[in-house]
């Protein structure tokens, strides 16, 4: 990823320092209830990363 890149993320303290490595780093707070302020939100990757668990459950894990 680009150092010129936004980076989103929940709270997990993880990602604090990652998050150094960034243009910006912003957080949703999820165990306060919080997914979406402004334009900051986890949803797309989350959403991502769903479906591509569903497409690997359907066509790597049956195998």
């Amino acid at each position: 990823m680009s150092k010129s890149a936004k980076l989103m993320t929940d709270e997990l303290a993880g990602y604090k320092r990652a998050g150094k490595e960034f243009a910006s780093h912003e957080v949703v707070n999820h165990s306060k209830y919080e997914y979406v302020r402004g334009n900051v939100t986890t949803n797309t990757v989350e959403g991502f990363l769903r479906n591509f668990e569903t497409w690997y459950q359907w066509n790597i894990s049956s195998r």
